[in-house]
């Protein structure tokens, strides 16, 4: 029998450990981080079009293991349309510590048998490839809740000429058609135009109306 309840408060005053809060657009909400493995792994779920949501250590669960009671507090809950995913962020060479990898398959049992799946996310596995340095150059293109209802009908307008002169326009002939490389930057970062997360942005780069491809998804870690 576990038993889950409210975690600690993440972002405080004291300690060494670098902590922040970071304001998801896609999710609508503030979701806090402790350290720089944890902070990449939010940008990279902000550009997931396979999550539906991402809560920051959402509850503590306490439970028995070996006649001993015992608890853990995930770094994440991501949940998909069929999944929710308990992800821990750790740095790979911690996972060689022999005390490391036995704390860790006891969450690994223990959540999985509650129905959870149950991921380990590495400062290697997270910063492979493009994908964290194309999320982070797409982080200020997002359309915002409070942005100009003006402003985004013009967006989806452009979209929308886009889809009439281009059945899968590059990046550089989106850019000379509309005239804007900002507002195919826009598109790219909203989830109105995809590509390739883990290959260099260049103006070959292939857009897409719809994310066909694995890769189209900036978290594809998670789902390969």
């Amino acid at each position: 029998m576990s038993n889950y309840s409210k975690p600690r408060r993440i972002v405080t005053r004291s300690g060494g450990i670098l902590r922040g809060i970071f304001a998801s657009t896609k999710y609508c909400k503030q979701i806090a981080w402790e350290g720089n493995i944890e902070k990449d792994a939010v940008v990279l779920f902000e550009f997931s079009h396979h999550i539906l949501d991402v809560s920051s250590q959402p509850f503590k669960s306490t439970f028995v293991h070996g006649g001993k009671k015992t608890s853990r507090t995930p770094d994440f809950l991501v949940t998909t349309n069929n999944e929710k995913i308990i992800v821990e962020c750790k740095p790979k060479d911690r996972l060689d510590d022999p005390k490391v990898q036995a704390h860790m398959e006891i969450g690994k049992q223990h959540f999985e048998s509650d129905g959870y799946r149950y991921f380990i996310a590495t400062n290697d596995l997270l910063r492979h490839g493009y994908a964290l340095v194309n999320a982070r150059h797409l982080l200020p293109y997002r359309i915002r809740p409070l942005q100009r209802k003006e402003e985004v009908a013009r967006i989806l307008h452009q979209l929308d000429s886009l889809k009439n002169k281009f059945s899968e326009p590059s990046f550089s002939s989106a850019i000379n058609f509309l005239n804007s490389g900002t507002d195919v930057l826009v598109m790219m970062a909203s989830g109105l135009l995809f590509f390739d997360f883990q290959t260099e942005i260049q103006e070959e780069t292939q857009l897409f109306y719809k994310p066909t491809l694995e890769n189209h998804d900036a978290a594809s870690f998670l789902f390969s």
